[in-house]
């Protein structure tokens, strides 16, 4: 992509000229009064002329001229460790070493502001005949990590560069910038707003969903429903650690009841229900309804679990599940521990496991690995079910995770 040797120039001028740009994120994420997009967990204002690639994963800009290049990439936030350094030494290897080639980084100064821990390093690189420098920072809070890197061979784009960092905004800065709504416009900040709501109930809304190209197929929508009413259909795999009134607030509603009559009202949608008991609400004019998922609260699981079949310990062709290695399987134990052989891995090439700690609370999974990841999950037990006296499968995320038969002799171990 970048392969043309017009672009080539002495890779410590570029470092030298390019060192203090990143400084301007560090020093001060400003509110901005020009509108702004959104990904992810980052405000922006789009650089004018430079051009814009969306991928799942990550959003670059690219400009490209005869002086040179330079790409900003910002990374989707992913969950990390608590630990800043840590988390930037993890994302410099992956993102720098092993796709550009570059050494180990040269460490700038780092700040904390509102939460927000950074880290900014820097290195020059060469790969394919391209000559430059890398510059990457990192900011974590709460256990997540968002990264944003640059890549350039030249100083000429030093204003743009500027204006663009001088225009981001980390979400949950409260103090310098509010929350985006559905419309990317800064509006005021309503998180504040869930704390007096009390802890929510969580509900199964079964729906049937038609096509003119497929059969008819069940869809499960979950919802957070407050004390006071609000209601929230869309709660994320991540669980409810972030939700509140700020999170989507477009999709927001509000849940009354009057005897045993029902009814969620949103901007979207509007279902009428039927109380049928303290677990299930019938859905008027529907076969489904919406069912209730009871409190998890300092759950302690015992077992080995997997979400390839429900069928492990039973059906022979599973007992691979018990090998040593890389396998979609996690074992808990009721001491609060738990060793994930790599249930959160895309693939064994890729394996992404480790031991640690765990904690349940609003319907909510808190992984704490030993090397310092932290990673959230929506937890529970299939509706109307007492999680304290059926363990035969949770949900982790939006996952069915089945329980090991144990009449088979558990291998590999």
């Amino acid at each position: 992509m970048l392969a043309e040797t017009h672009f080539i120039i002495n890779n410590e001028q570029a470092m030298k000229q390019w060192f203090f740009i990143p400084i301007m994120l560090l020093a001060g994420i400003q509110a901005s009064c020009q509108q702004k997009e959104l990904f992810d967990m980052v405000a922006y204002t789009a650089p004018k002329g430079w051009q814009k690639s969306v991928k799942p994963g990550t959003l670059s800009f690219t400009k490209e001229t005869p002086k040179g290049f330079c790409i900003i990439t910002l990374y989707k936030g992913v969950e990390a460790g608590i630990d800043a350094q840590t988390n930037f030494d993890i994302s410099w290897q992956s993102l720098m070493q092993e796709t550009l080639g570059t050494g180990k980084a040269t460490m700038q100064p780092g700040s904390t502001d509102n939460g927000w821990e950074s880290r900014i390093g820097s290195a020059p690189f060469e790969k394919n005949g391209i000559k430059g420098a890398a510059i990457l920072i990192s900011s974590s809070k709460n256990g997540k990590l968002i990264n944003i890197s640059s890549m350039t061979n030249t100083d000429a784009f030093q204003k743009e560069m500027e204006t663009f960092f001088g225009s981001l905004v980390l979400k949950g800065e409260a103090t310098k910038a509010n929350d985006l709504g559905p419309d990317n416009i800064q509006r005021k900040n309503t998180a504040a707003a869930d704390k007096s709501t009390g802890k929510p109930e969580l509900w199964m809304n079964r729906r049937i969903a038609t096509s003119i190209y497929a059969n008819p197929k069940t869809l499960d929508d979950l919802y957070l429903i407050y004390p006071n009413g609000d209601y929230f259909p869309n709660v994320p795999y991540e669980g409810l650690i972030n939700v509140n009134r700020s999170f989507q607030p477009e999709s927001w509603g509000k849940f009354t009841m009057q005897g045993n009559k029902g009814k969620f009202k949103n901007k979207y949608d509007e279902i009428a229900v039927t109380k049928k008991s303290d677990i299930q609400m019938e859905k008027d004019g529907y076969s489904y309804g919406f069912y209730k998922f009871l409190p998890v609260d300092g759950l302690r699981i015992e077992g080995a679990y997997t979400h390839v079949s429900s069928d492990w310990g039973k059906d022979p062709k599973l007992n691979y599940l018990s090998d040593p290695g890389c396998q979609f399987v996690i074992h808990f134990k009721k001491d609060g521990t738990f060793d994930d052989k790599g249930i959160f891995s895309t693939n064994k090439n890729n394996c992404i496991g480790g031991k640690g700690t765990y904690s349940i609370e609003d319907f909510t999974i808190t992984f704490r690995y030993n090397d310092g990841r932290v990673v959230y999950r929506l937890f529970t037990a299939p509706p109307t079910r007492n999680p304290a006296t059926y363990n035969e499968a949770y949900y982790i995320g939006h996952t069915a995770y089945y329980k090991k038969n144990n009449n088979l002799p558990y291998g590999g171990r």
